[in-house]
């Protein structure tokens, strides 16, 4: 009978050791253990949409600052009269605006999709009036005023909240130059 005792003391104190070692580690836990991870969880998921809005506004603020250039560099080329070997004038200035852009771009711009406007009024104060709507498609004659716009289609590439295309847009306005033609 003694020995049977000695067991149950035996049995009782283990599970007084066990109990214990539970108890001591279950407090570790609510203290500090996987919070860390925890955290992780829930911001990661917002950090990473913000990094992923950031690349996405940093290709389109690319793809602007080609536009703009691309108009600037048309209107600097198109007020001087100048054509490049045979072609006209019109292939000309197009060819430059080209050229921009690739360069400008990084290759994100598709030149098939760009879409290059040109009108020519007879002075500054024409082209500000809305009414007035110039001449489209004519890069103007000496002394004429022009804008240039050129407007692309940018579809996302990373579409999170919908598979939205964005207009983007360049433009500038030049007085032509006295020239010939």
């Amino acid at each position: 009978m003694y020995k049977q005792k000695s067991r149950y003391l035996d049995f009782k104190q283990q599970l007084l050791k066990i109990c214990t070692y539970f108890s001591q580690s279950s407090k570790g836990l609510t203290s500090q253990d996987g919070t860390a991870l925890i955290e992780f969880a829930i911001l990661a998921p917002i950090f990473i949409f913000l990094l992923i809005g950031l690349i996405e506004l940093g290709l389109m603020l690319v793809i602007q600052n080609a536009l703009d250039a691309g108009a600037a560099q048309a209107a600097r080329y198109g007020m001087t009269g100048r054509v490049n070997n045979t072609q006209d004038r019109s292939t000309s200035i197009n060819g430059e605006i080209f050229k921009i852009l690739a360069t400008y771009s990084w290759g994100l711009i598709d030149p098939s999709k760009v879409q290059i406007s040109v009108r020519a009024y007879n002075t500054i104060s024409d082209a500000d009036n809305k009414t007035n709507p110039g001449l489209a498609g004519s890069f103007g004659s000496s002394g004429q005023t022009v804008t240039y716009t050129l407007r692309y289609p940018w579809t996302v590439p990373l579409p999170i909240f919908t598979n939205q295309t964005i207009f983007l847009e360049g433009s500038s306005i030049t007085v032509n130059e006295n020239f010939e033609g």
